[in-house]
């Protein structure tokens, strides 16, 4: 669909009802600052903010567009999503995150999102964005599309049922109990004889089953004593794996 059709639709959204408000997430106060510039240059979009606390169904409106800053939340944008969803019909949302992992986008698509745009869009995009959802349309990457239409429904579920119906698998609590620990990427690979990008990619996987965003939340989590979530077994460190002589006796 073109930006003139767009426009069109949007127009004659409208014309035939009452404008429904965008709800804009960002909880730094920064980039809520700049997100609601750029969303107020459009005067035919309605924006508010949203705080730590959700307004109830009938404030949000029919059909509420949330526009949801990703690495504002304290949560991962899914999981915000998901506590939502329990509560609310219909919503429609947008992502807005530093870049586009394509499966990523595709579980955001799951769990209702309608639109998605890095950070170097928004400044031309986002309104486009936000009238495109408004008129029941989506503004997402093909590759996004197209994996998304590949997604088996055992795929689906799991993502919409969420992570904490996941378990950590053997792996992934070998790497999460080093990564506890303060090692770098590197220094993991070379500690489990396995490549960066592998380490790279069990950390995303772990951190959409344990709820956290980053590291810190797990240097946060194991300096007061928590066991996140899923890990139930002791570490499975293969006895021959050879440490880089500058870990050895650290471990």
């Amino acid at each position: 669909m073109s930006t003139q059709e767009r426009s069109q639709n949007h127009a004659m959204t409208v014309q035939n009802g009452a404008e429904p408000v965008v709800w804009l997430v960002a909880h730094h106060p920064l980039a809520n600052d700049y997100l609601m510039s750029v969303i107020e240059r459009d005067p035919s979009i309605t924006v508010r903010r949203i705080g730590d606390k959700i307004p109830p169904e009938e404030e949000l409106g029919e059909n509420p567009v949330l526009v949801l800053d990703n690495a504002s939340l304290e949560t991962s944008a899914q999981d915000y999503m998901r506590r939502l969803n329990q509560r609310l019909n219909d919503v429609r949302y947008i992502v807005l995150d530093k870049e586009l992992e394509v499966y990523k986008v595709c579980q955001l698509m799951c769990l209702g999102s309608h639109g998605f745009l890095t950070y170097s869009q928004v400044e031309d995009s986002l309104a486009l964005a936000i009238r495109a959802v408004q008129s029941g349309g989506t503004w997402m990457d093909s590759r996004v599309l197209q994996r998304h239409m590949r997604l088996r429904k055992s795929e689906r579920d799991d993502i919409t049922s969420g992570p904490a119906k996941q378990s950590l698998t053997i792996r992934e609590e070998d790497i999460l109990q080093l990564a506890r620990q303060r090692l770098s990427n590197k220094e993991v690979a070379a500690l489990l004889n396995i490549e960066v990008s592998t380490v790279k990619f069990h950390l995303t996987n772990i951190f959409s089953k344990l709820h956290i965003k980053s590291r810190t939340d797990l240097w946060q989590s194991a300096r007061l004593g928590r066991v996140p979530e899923g890990l139930h077994s002791p570490m499975s460190l293969p006895i021959n794996s050879p440490a880089p002589q500058a870990l050895r006796g650290g471990l």
